[in-house]
């Protein structure tokens, strides 16, 4: 099985990519206000968005590889597992017997529902 890596973005500085990313938004700006001045041309300023555009991404892509911590997939929740997957299966297919029964507030169809529904919330507080 492949190890796949996912990017942790709530750990992200965000205040570093707006570090990186001030310079080009001045430079949009700038032109912009020349162009308000009629000092520069619509070319000009679609070049300038342009251009503005792929250093932008190069930007956010090579500063997430910096500050943006990566992380094998599964990392966060090692404490998952077989039960946990079979509480949450259970879940999923009382709340669709619930829905495909009309979404009733009482009866056998409604407690099976908050039955498997507390009992796999209950197991995640303790699990985690």
């Amino acid at each position: 099985m492949p190890n796949f890596v996912e990017i942790v973005r709530t750990a992200a500085e965000i205040c570093e990519f707006q570090y990186y990313l001030q310079p080009y938004a001045n430079a949009v700006q700038n032109v912009f206000n020349e162009h308000v001045a009629g000092r520069a041309s619509v070319d000009e300023v679609i070049h300038c968005i342009e251009s503005t555009y792929c250093s932008v991404l190069s930007i956010l892509l090579s500063s997430a590889d910096v500050y943006v911590p990566k992380r094998r997939k599964g990392f966060y929740n090692f404490w998952w597992n077989h039960e946990l997957n079979q509480l949450k299966q259970d879940s999923i297919e009382s709340n669709k017997a619930w829905k495909a029964a009309g979404k009733p507030r009482s009866g056998p169809v409604f407690s099976k529902r908050q039955s498997c529904r507390l009992i796999y919330r209950k197991r995640l507080k303790e699990n985690q």
